[in-house]
């Protein structure tokens, strides 16, 4: 058995493509084989399947019946030639490999693996040059007979000029990847390849597998090349930069060194680890080094060390381009979007719910800030998820409980902002305000659907990035207001100024029905813009403006003309009864003044000689819902009329007593 061990592969006759594979996979003796054979279930070659390991096993089987014919040069796949003089040999190992009758695709190949001397070339085994590309059994077989050809007859691979030379002898350093030394860093590793490498191949690397991946479309947008192209390229680097750095397969090669450390630290740390946190670690233990200044190309000036680290694990985790997948103990594409996050906390916040995030930002559009309790109990998350999930919404700290706009983006429309645009109101009406009344007017504005809004220093700091100045604790705009009144606001400026600035609830709604604007519209208006303020029960004025007591006392005494002259008797039969005036109010508006009776707030059904006319509500002032009836009836203005509240079945009878003028 053991005469046939250092025999080729090549002599048992295998298919090409068996062949190759195993070559290139440095399975190239026969005892290399018998070995790959036994241990078949714990290595994959590429190529090599059930049909392939059939006919290895048919080959080993029929070695003893029908033995090779070889002569005893052919028992040792290569042996080195003997060597005569060590000084010739000494000399002729710094002889650069552009000086012998190499390929000119090999020679570039070697070139390209830092192998440019005769004595780096002659200092690797087998399993290294069939590792590199190009490079197969027949190559193989040429370089070594080059090699042996060099030595033995030195004057013909070495040009004249070089042996002319007086050369002193340097000793002879194997390139990088062939240190049988591991290599300390990440840097030292890989600046030979990325020296060496073209830009745009390192560009579809990092761009497909970096930090921040993009689609083969994207990439070919920007190059101007077609998808197939990239692809085409992606599967050429990938394929090139792993091989580089699994050049030497054996137990101290620096990759493999460097992968158990790596894999250490992932293991340690696992989904606590963040991109920020795993670079600090790699910097702690010298893992991820620096690129010699010394040798420092533009190729590799602005490539990200740990951009390339992250390229190379997911390569090793990809099983397009690994046959055997490394498993790490975290997901190395997670690892890579986690930025500042870690990997536990980027996924809690994944899983928060867009409608949560809208809640929030709608919140924060609103009333100007939130608090972290209040963003904690929104989530249901504790204080440290919280306040990570409100930086990663674009929110400042303000102090220890308020957040608020850190920026706005500039491609959003930000005219649609609620407090942007209750402020643009305010100013509409009065271009510069008092900032104590300004943040009552964008309370009174976010009303509607919060409580209150967040207090004045926070404000303070938001409004500027909406595009409001702030100067003597006073509020002023450069923006345009064109457009920003609705209807119902211009006819609310309209009824306080032409009542002398100062205006009751009647007189605001007289000037919304003269607009054809509804009555439901004067109370949403006096509730929810910010352009008006009370003044004293019932009366409006324009925000930011001083009315003296005699305009108010005017003001009482117009009222009159809505008076409704009301009496009230309860009637042993649980009947309420309520006589009043029709008043201008009443007459256009189907209400009635109801505070006499606002004990029997509620809804009544609303009937008259029996025929029924839909219900009406009554609030603390207010009785809605008459005008059908009062439409039905002809009620004039003057008209004296009764209301009947019948406690015990809800109704609410209407009569007239006497016809007024009209």
């Amino acid at each position: 058995m053991q005469d046939f061990d250092h025999i080729a592969i090549e002599k048992l006759n295998l298919s090409r493509r068996t062949y190759h594979a195993l070559a290139r996979s440095g399975v190239l003796t026969i005892a290399n084989l018998r070995q790959f054979y036994k241990d078949k279930d714990k290595y994959q070659i590429r190529n090599i399947g059930q049909k392939s390991l059939d006919e290895i096993s048919k080959a080993l089987d029929g070695l003893y019946k029908t033995p090779p014919q070889i002569t005893e040069v052919e028992k040792t796949f290569y042996q080195p030639p003997i060597i005569a003089n060590s000084a010739s040999i000494n000399t002729l190992d710094h002889v650069s490999i552009d000086d012998l009758q190499l390929p000119r695709a090999i020679r570039g190949s070697l070139k390209k693996n830092r192998i440019k001397t005769l004595g780096e070339l002659r200092s690797l085994s087998d399993r290294e040059l069939l590792n590199i590309n190009r490079i197969g059994p027949k190559s193989l077989k040429e370089i070594r007979q080059i090699i042996t050809d060099a030595i033995n007859k030195p004057n013909e691979y070495i040009i004249k000029n070089t042996v002319n030379q007086s050369i002193q002898p340097k000793p002879v350093t194997a390139s990088p990847i062939l240190q049988t030394q591991p290599i300390e860093n990440w840097a030292e590793i890989i600046q030979s390849y990325f020296e060496s490498e073209k830009n745009t191949y390192t560009y579809i690397l990092t761009s497909r597998f970096g930090l921040s991946p993009k689609k083969l479309e994207e990439i070919a947008k920007e190059l101007g090349v077609t998808r197939e192209r990239v692809r085409q390229i992606q599967e050429l680097v990938s394929g090139r930069f792993l091989k580089y750095l699994k050049f030497s397969a054996n137990e101290f090669s620096s990759s493999n060194v460097f992968l158990e450390k790596i894999k250490k630290i992932l293991s340690a740390y696992g989904d606590k680890l963040s991109l920020t946190s795993f670079k600090k670690l790699l910097q702690k233990e010298n893992l991820l080094g620096e690129f010699s200044e010394t040798n420092m190309s533009e190729r590799i000036e602005n490539i990200d060390l740990l951009e390339t680290l992250i390229c190379w694990l997911n390569l090793l985790a990809d099983k397009r381009y690994n046959m055997q997948p490394v498993v790490f103990p975290i997901d190395i594409h997670e690892l890579a979007k986690s930025r500042n996050l870690s990997i536990k906390d980027r996924d809690i916040l994944l899983n928060i719910s867009t409608k949560d995030r809208r809640r929030i930002k709608r919140k924060i559009l609103f009333t100007g800030g939130i608090t972290v309790k209040e963003t904690s109990k929104i989530l249901s998350k504790d204080e440290r998820i919280t306040v990570l999930l409100l930086k990663t919404l674009n929110l400042q700290k303000i102090d220890d409980e308020w957040f608020t706009f850190k920026s706005l983006t500039a491609d959003q429309d930000n005219s649609k902002i609620p407090l942007r645009i209750a402020g643009l109101k305010m100013l509409a009406v009065t271009p510069i305000m008092n900032f104590d009344s300004f943040h009552d007017g964008l309370r009174r504005h976010a009303s509607r659907f919060y409580a209150g809004i967040a207090p004045i220093h926070v404000i303070e700091h938001a409004l500027p990035m909406l595009g409001f100045d702030i100067k003597n604790h006073e509020v002023s705009t450069q923006l345009s207001t064109k457009g920003i009144l609705s209807k119902s606001e211009q006819c609310l400026i309209s009824a306080i100024k032409k009542n002398g600035g100062i205006a009751s609830f009647l007189e605001i709604a007289e000037e919304f029905f003269l607009h054809n604007l509804s009555l439901p519209a004067v109370s949403v208006t006096l509730k929810r813009s910010p352009i008006a303020e009370k003044v004293n029960e019932g009366f409006h004025k324009l925000r930011d403006t001083e009315i003296p007591w005699q305009q108010i006392e005017e003001a009482k005494k117009r009222q009159k003309r809505f008076s409704q002259e009301d009496e009230v008797t309860h009637g042993l039969d649980g009947v309420v009864r309520m006589k009043f005036t029709v008043n201008s109010y009443a007459f256009l508006t189907g209400v009635v003044g109801a505070y006499s009776v606002k004990e029997l707030s509620g809804s009544w059904s609303v009937v008259n000689k029996g025929k029924s006319y839909g219900e009406a509500k009554m609030d603390e002032v207010y009785l809605w819902g008459l005008a059908k009836v009062f439409k039905e009836l002809d009620v004039r203005m003057g008209d004296r009329m009764e209301l009947g509240f019948n406690m015990w079945n809800r109704s609410l009878s209407v009569e007239r007593i006497d016809h007024g003028s009209s």
